[in-house]
């Protein structure tokens, strides 16, 4: 639409937008530098990690020995002694494998960082996928709306 003094705005061409103007740059530059930073804290987290779980899993075991020596007193039994888990010969190849089995290592973790990193990942992946689709097609990336002043 034009009028006796020119273009009007909606005819006038559009710039192309900052791309710091964009949510989805932001989304992928945030995403980006989290995913870097779970990458470098990574092994220093499974090891605190794996260090807290042990100690947990230590403590539920010591319940577990603890309430089965009170059910086996109430049952009149005795006091039985507590469930030890040693291998009968400490030379077999096996019975080590057997005392580590049930607690946690720094590469089996029950609380682990994955969840995190498939989540930012996959906002990573999205976002710049959606962001280069936009600049190929050459339509401006969505900005902030910021209403304007009411009338």
């Amino acid at each position: 639409m034009t009028t006796m003094n020119g273009p009007t705005r909606r005819d006038a061409p559009t710039p192309a937008g900052n791309i710091a103007d964009s949510p989805l740059f932001w989304i992928c530059l945030f995403s980006g530098t989290a995913l870097l930073i779970l990458a470098l804290m990574g092994p220093r987290y499974a090891k605190r990690q794996a260090n807290i779980e042990v100690k947990y899993q230590a403590r539920q075991q010591g319940a577990e020995n603890l309430i089965e020596r009170d059910a086996a007193k109430q049952q009149g039994q005795g006091e039985s002694p507590p469930e030890v888990h040693e291998p009968q010969n400490p030379q077999s190849p096996d019975s080590a494998e057997d005392l580590t089995a049930e607690y946690s290592s720094t590469e089996r973790l029950i609380v682990s960082l994955r969840p995190l990193v498939l989540v930012l990942g996959a906002a990573l992946l999205v976002s710049a996928a959606m962001l280069a689709w936009l600049r190929r097609s050459g339509a401006t990336p969505p900005t902030d709306a910021r209403p304007g002043p009411l009338p």
